[in-house]
């Protein structure tokens, strides 16, 4: 019973530190989405979000490098970069985590 109120509240708390997050920086962006691996310019992975919009990430973490995997993501928009791939908008990953729509603690 303590282990499972321990994760219920450690589940909680970064809940709270995911939105404060977002809260002190208005530039940044929060979105699900799925990774892919898209098949222009050589390949490369980006991120669809759920909506249908396409995220160009340019430090997606080697671990999350698998198509189909749902993602929580904060990301910085970089206006200032231009790719050869023109796919989607470029975004610096601020933080990754996995996503389940049936928790709800993922936001």
């Amino acid at each position: 019973m303590r282990i499972l109120f321990f994760c219920f509240l450690l589940l909680t708390i970064q809940s709270c530190r995911y939105e404060e997050k977002v809260a002190r920086n208005p530039n940044l962006v929060t979105f699900t989405g799925t990774i892919t691996y898209q098949q222009l310019e050589g390949g490369f992975w980006g991120i669809i979000g759920k909506e249908g919009e396409k995220y160009n990430p340019v430090n997606l973490p080697a671990d999350f490098k698998k198509e189909g995997l749902r993602v929580r993501v904060i990301a910085l928009p970089k206006k200032d970069m231009v790719s050869i791939r023109m796919w989607g908008t470029i975004i610096e990953i601020k933080e990754i985590a996995l996503y389940d729509p049936e928790d709800n603690h993922s936001r």
